[in-house]
């Protein structure tokens, strides 16, 4: 059994090497009952199913494609997926925004304009709402991103083609990223009005093949921290975690950690500070990027191994080593480190911690936060009877 605790949602890098603009859209479907809003000619659907094609790929959509006023008409939330543009609808204005690399991009339920960067364009034929879902002319994709689009109709099938194959992650509403995989440039927006723009590049790695998991988190005013995790090798046991900190849309600082076997996300922020980590040094900055304070962690945590950094607070630090993987608590005062394992769990269950290595070495505490002033809250389930314990720590106690 392999554990995998992240807090990313990991996505095939082949699914999404078949994208062209956005991000996950569940906040761009209508509710189901909005039959107020259907229109009766985008009733008029092809008698043989028309097949989509993103990037030379065959595509199914959940909902079908039509043709209506002699226009091809294809789902936004799906298409918008798979072309990596985040989509969302206002259900006040009857609009739907679509953010991409350069575009913010409006559109009106009945409309044959688009609005993209304040700029009007002209549609042949107007957005359209189906059964809750909105459908927007093919063409659409060519005039408000460029994207390379065709129409065959002797196979029924419609190809939309783009050059930049962009990974998404985030929201309009938490901090929206976009990265280009073979060059690693990186568009970020920090509200849902922002035109994404560039922000700068990140240190990865083009040649590498995997899974790709993006997160992240505004911190105080016009700051974001981004997290991209990839997982790759086999069967997936190495983690590589990139992180930047981005202020006011341009990346001020970046850090890259390699774990193996065991990942857990390392936090981002203390108090509105960013952190960052190499898995050997922790970083504290400043709003502006500027370093604060530096942890060397092997010191603190006396192994020589990279560190997930799980918790920080006044006065103290939880890491975690990779290899040895027993979750400690460090007293940043007195540099005292604990291991949490010998203060909670019974004698079969540190050794257990100790000498299994399946799927890895380490006990499975997990740091749930301070409950209160220099109390200190954890979980754990263990191997042995399948329970699950909490257990309190209090930084005070002799």
């Amino acid at each position: 059994m392999k554990r995998f605790r992240t807090a990313f949602t990991i996505i095939p890098a082949i699914s999404l090497a078949a994208s062209l603009i956005g991000a996950p859209l569940a906040s761009a479907a209508l509710p189901a009952n909005s039959s107020d809003y259907i229109t009766a000619a985008a009733a008029t659907t092809a008698a043989k199913k028309i097949t989509l094609k993103v990037n030379g790929n065959s595509h199914l959509t959940e909902s079908a494609p039509f043709i209506s006023q002699n226009s091809v008409y294809m789902p936004l939330r799906e298409v918008g997926e798979l072309l990596g543009a985040m989509v969302s609808w206002n259900a006040a204005a009857k609009t739907v925004t679509m953010s991409y690399p350069g575009h913010l991009i409006t559109l009106k339920v009945g409309s044959t304009e688009a609005i993209n960067n304040g700029k009007k364009i002209k549609l042949l034929t107007p957005l359209q709402v189906i059964k809750g879902h909105v459908y927007v002319p093919l063409r659409f994709f060519s005039e408000s991103i460029g994207a390379s689009v065709t129409w065959k109709q002797a196979e029924n099938t419609v190809g939309i083609n783009q050059k930049v194959i962009y990974q998404t992650g985030g929201s309009m509403q938490s901090g929206a990223v976009w990265i280009d995989p073979a060059t690693g440039n990186l568009y970020t927006a920090l509200g849902k009005s922002d035109i994404p723009k560039p922000a700068g590049k990140l240190n990865i790695d083009p040649e590498l093949s995997g899974y790709w998991g993006i997160s992240t988190k505004v911190i105080g005013t016009n700051g974001l921290m981004v997290t991209v995790l990839f997982n790759y090798g086999e069967p997936g046991i190495q983690y590589r975690s990139h992180a930047a900190y981005i202020k006011d849309n341009k990346l001020v600082k970046q850090a890259t950690a390699q774990y193996y076997q065991r990942y857990e996300p390392n936090i981002v922020a203390m108090n509105n500070n960013p952190l960052l980590t190499d898995g050997k040094t922790l970083s504290l900055l400043d709003s502006s990027g500027a370093t604060l304070e530096e942890y060397d962690l092997p010191k603190l945590g006396g192994k020589d191994e990279v560190y997930a950094v799980l918790g920080m607070g006044q006065g103290y630090l939880i890491i975690r080593p990779n290899k040895t993987g027993l979750l400690t608590l460090v007293d940043l005062k007195t540099g005292t480190a604990t291991l949490l394992y010998k203060q909670f769990l019974s004698t079969a269950e540190q050794e257990y911690a100790e000498m299994n290595d399946i799927p890895y070495h380490g006990d499975e505490l997990a740091f749930t936060g301070e409950t209160s002033k220099g109390v200190l809250s954890f979980s754990y389930r263990s191997a042995l009877d399948g329970k699950s314990y909490t257990y309190s720590y209090s930084l005070n106690k002799a």
